[in-house]
């Protein structure tokens, strides 16, 4: 948890020009995206739009789990049914965009940033 609130001051206290217009008023998805940038590095990868549909992405099932009928879930966060179906549909989201995009899986990392975002999403709507 400490390293994820590391990820989410620096995402969301240095903000990168960098970031992508589609980003810009979802701070929640810019640290992810910033995090996927940091996982899956690669100069030719940064001239596609998977960082950004992987932060899409991943907000957008993060939500889709955490609410019901427009109202958040009190703890989802401890509720292992919930996590444990945005981690399913974490990977199976970004398995397809590795494919969409032709990136060799790499289980290890996609693990680690699914963990990861799953920590900051904790931090910001829990």
């Amino acid at each position: 948890m400490k390293r994820a609130k590391e990820h989410e001051d620096k995402f969301f206290n240095d903000r990168s020009k960098e970031a992508p217009n589609e980003l810009a008023d979802n701070t929640v998805a810019l640290a992810f995206y910033n995090f996927s940038r940091s996982v899956f590095e690669g100069v030719e990868l940064l001239k596609t739009p998977f960082h950004i549909e992987v932060s899409l992405a991943i907000d957008k099932a993060v939500k889709e789990h955490i609410y019901l009928n427009e109202k958040k879930i009190i703890d989802w966060h401890k509720n292992e049914d919930i996590t444990g179906k945005i981690n399913i549909e974490l990977g199976d989201v970004i398995y397809d965009l590795h494919q969409k995009f032709d990136i060799a899986t790499d289980w290890e990392k996609i693990d680690y940033l699914i963990g990861e975002c799953l920590k900051i999403a904790i931090l910001k709507y829990k």
